[in-house]
């Protein structure tokens, strides 16, 4: 299974519309479509982050050659259950603060490079 294919599993196995999936990772529908065709072959640190945080992605498995979808997610809990807390580098913060904080500097940056 390869990153495109990965992509359109993860997405129809929480239930999201390509729309849907894009606004939760700070994507475009069309960029999803992209990513889903294959003419995107890579994903974003910040994309990998949110896969992360929001839904449980083991980035690790996304990224790699293995077919075996049961280790698509961290934990099977992850979906639809919110973590209290997440731990980036020394600190512990909110993790609902810091997909806030994501999404704001993704949306910077989008706003930035559609100007160039």
């Amino acid at each position: 299974m390869n990153l495109p294919e990965k992509m359109k599993f993860l997405r129809k196995s929480i239930g999201l519309n390509q729309t849907e999936f894009g606004r939760k990772l700070g994507l475009t529908q069309s960029a999803v479509v992209h990513i889903e065709k294959g003419k995107t072959m890579e994903l974003s640190e910040s994309t990998k982050i949110l896969l992360e945080l929001r839904f449980g992605v083991n980035i690790s498995f996304l990224e790699s050659d293995s077919d075996d979808t049961e280790k698509l997610f961290i934990n099977d809990s992850v979906i639809n259950e919110p973590t209290p807390r997440y731990c980036l580098y020394e600190d512990c913060i909110d993790k609902d603060k810091r997909i806030k904080e994501l999404e704001e500097m993704i949306k910077s940056i989008n706003k930035l490079t559609s100007t160039i």
